[in-house]
């Protein structure tokens, strides 16, 4: 196609010219040639670039696992207590917002429901009773009412872990409170769940 414009601009506009107007015409062409590789290549970077998948971290994958877990998990103390006429079913209290209060043996063992970090260990009022959370991804899980903590914040602790003993609570018996929690996109933003959709149900 390029020599049939070079030879009908030869006959229209003289030897010159139409070598002037083909030179033009070819860097023209490759001007464009090149603009559109460049471009192509840009679009392609860009292609690439978006569907470039997102690389999870450590903590992205425990949130993951503990999600599937969800209406799976063990109660975090054993021995439960069984009464002639239970509180509420499995002989766990529920609270107004979502919580448990767990009737057991004195001496009960409080284990980890997940693999998972230990966030915080603390007392509330100078008691001597601990607040034990552990962090799985962007779950907590929240154990009130502990005694003889056995671990400590920052330690690794996988499912069914010792993390204490049962404290009394304000009327002398044992008993632990439980909570889970999920960490929101901002800092700081918690929301509260409801462990009874999280616990299987078995006791």
């Amino acid at each position: 196609m390029r020599y049939a414009v070079a030879i009908i601009l030869l006959f229209i506009c003289g030897p010159s010219m139409a070598k002037h107007r083909h030179k033009h015409h070819h860097r023209s062409s490759h001007h464009h040639s090149v603009a559109h590789r460049s471009h192509h290549s840009r679009h392609h970077s860009a292609v690439v670039q978006h569907s470039k998948p997102k690389v999870l971290t450590e903590e992205d994958i425990l949130s993951q696992q503990f999600e599937a877990q969800k209406g799976n998990l063990r109660l975090p103390v054993e021995r439960v207590v069984a009464k002639e006429i239970p509180v509420a079913k499995y002989h766990i209290q529920y609270h107004p917002v979502p919580g448990i209060s767990i009737n057991c043996h004195s001496g009960s063992c409080v284990r980890a429901v997940y693999d998972g970090v230990v966030s915080k260990i603390f007392s509330v009022d100078d008691n001597e009773n601990k607040v034990v959370i552990l962090q799985h991804g962007n779950y907590f899980t929240v154990y009130n009412g502990v005694t003889q903590t056995a671990v400590k914040t920052g330690d690794k602790i996988t499912a069914n872990q010792e993390i204490g003993t049962v404290a009394a609570n304000d009327d002398g018996e044992p008993s632990l409170n439980f909570q889970i929690w999920k960490a929101g996109p901002k800092k700081a933003e918690r929301t509260k769940l409801d462990p009874e959709v999280w616990i299987i149900k078995q006791y």
